[in-house]
Parts: C-alpha cells; sequence; structure tokens
C-alpha cells in the first residue's frame, strides 16, 4: 500500500512540472513574436549543469526537433515533431539514446479541436490513450488518462482565468480520490511568474518561480522542492525568429501529449 501512495504521488508530481501555463490545443498561434528560444540549460542545487535543450524551427516557424542531453541521469533524448498540411500537429517520436521510445499520435474533431492521443511503444503497441474535452474556445478542461496496465488512471481539471490562461488544476484518480492540486500565478501582462503544487491534504509540496527578462520572455525558472530547497535553476536563451509555440506550450507538449511514464 505504501508502494502504491509513493507512485500516485511521483505521477502526480510529473504532471504538475509537465502542465503548460496556458492549456490550449496544441496547435494555439500566439500573437507573432520577434524572438524564440533555441536554447536552455539547467542547473542543480549544486550549480551542476544537470542538462542541455536545442531548438529548432523550419521557415514557417513551426519547432520541427528538440534535442537534449541529461548530464545526470547520463542519456541523451530528441523529440520530432510532424505537422498536417492544415499545421496542426499530428505526431512526435520521442528517441532516447537515439532510438525510438514513444510514438504518440494526435486525433482531432472536425474543426481541429483535440480529441484523443494515443502512446505507442517503439515496437507499435499502445501503452496509453488520453481523452479530451474542450470548451468553444478550444480550452481543454478535462482531461483523462488510460493506460493498458491501468496502475494508476487519471482524471485533470482545469480552471482560467477571464484572460483564457490557467490558473488551477485539479488532480484525481477515476475512483474519484483526489490526489491534489496545481495553482498558477501570471503578472500584469498574463506572464506566469510561479507555480505552486499542493497534495490532496493541502500541503505546500513544490514551489516553481519565473524570472521574466526584459523581452518579457521566460529568463530563468527556479523550482523548490520541498518549497525551501532550490532542486533545479534553468535560464533560456532566445535568438530572432517567428515561432508559433512559446516555450511553455513546448514543455505542454513533450510532457503532456507524451506519457512521462516510458521514459
Amino acid at each position: 500500500m505504501k508502494k502504491s501512495i509513493t507512485g500516485i504521488v511521483l505521477v502526480f508530481t510529473l504532471l504538475v512540472i509537465a502542465s503548460c501555463t496556458k492549456h490550449k490545443c496544441p496547435t494555439s498561434i500566439e500573437t507573432e513574436v520577434e524572438e524564440r528560444m533555441f536554447y536552455q540549460e539547467g542547473y542543480d542545487y549544486l550549480k551542476n549543469v544537470s542538462f542541455y535543450e536545442r531548438y529548432y524551427y523550419d521557415d514557417a516557424g513551426k519547432l520541427v526537433s528538440c534535442t537534449a542531453q541529461d548530464t545526470i541521469q547520463g542519456f541523451d533524448k530528441a523529440y520530432k515533431y510532424y505537422y498536417d498540411v492544415l499545421g496542426k500537429i499530428i505526431r512526435i517520436d520521442y528517441f532516447k539514446d537515439g532510438l525510438l521510445s514513444v510514438k504518440s499520435d494526435f486525433n482531432y474533431w472536425p474543426g481541429g479541436r483535440i480529441r484523443t492521443t494515443v502512446q505507442r511503444d517503439n515496437s507499435g503497441n499502445v501503452f496509453a490513450t488520453n481523452y479530451y474535452e474542450t470548451d468553444s474556445a478550444g480550452l481543454v478542461y478535462r482531461r483523462e488518462q488510460h493506460e493498458v496496465v491501468p496502475v494508476f488512471p487519471l482524471q485533470v481539471l482545469y480552471t482560467y482565468n477571464m484572460a483564457g490562461k490557467l490558473t488551477k488544476q485539479d488532480f484525481y484518480l477515476l475512483t474519484g480520490m483526489y490526489l491534489g492540486k496545481g495553482i498558477t500565478t501570471y503578472n500584469s501582462d498574463y506572464m506566469m511568474i510561479a507555480r505552486d503544487q499542493y497534495d490532496n491534504l493541502d500541503n505546500h509540496i513544490m514551489h516553481i518561480e519565473v524570472t521574466i527578462g526584459a523581452n518579457k520572455k521566460r529568463e530563468i525558472l527556479r523550482r523548490y522542492e520541498p518549497v525551501s530547497f532550490l532542486r533545479v535553476e534553468s535560464k533560456c536563451y532566445y535568438e530572432p525568429g517567428h515561432a508559433e509555440l512559446t516555450e511553455t506550450e513546448i514543455e505542454f507538449i513533450n510532457q503532456t501529449y507524451i506519457s512521462t511514464g516510458v521514459y
């Protein structure tokens, strides 16, 4: 029983870290920008470099690939992104140490709203399916995650402010058991400046703070876990050019539409 509860808490933690600050369908296009993130590096609490990430775009500003190196765990990973003729993401391939590990296929309702994502391993076997419900603006307000081996079938409910920014996520098992919540805070420009995680007893178990740079983009992110201990610090770097996805949307796609369980 103790192992099961520990596993539930771990899954919940991964979900909150992974969630995007603007939880829209992954094909949403924000106001055109003059800079786009091309590189990110992270450090552990001892200031050792823990990861590198590099982002690549096509001429239209679509993200086509992301490569990363985890210097702590000692492996390389990469994402490749595929689109249909209308520009919607239809597949993401995830590679670990150069080998295909996970393939995530996107399925849409007529009109372009996300319907499901189906995740397969490197043998083509389905191991997880996510079901999404969206409102008239295309905002996801409910998600169910079902796995072939139903260890922790999950339900996530999303709450937004008047600007359409995600402010709260409530996490449940499909049995109704409450796991906890994530709260996102924004500045006056509706940019994320903090994210906090609470467990089912409302204990404050994680805090993320974001420093916004002069370019009004995310510059430094710090994750405290527990809230008094700096666990990770990462810094983002930008280049001239248009991007259809922000850095937080990239995180959302990489981590939420592809289950972290197979990594």
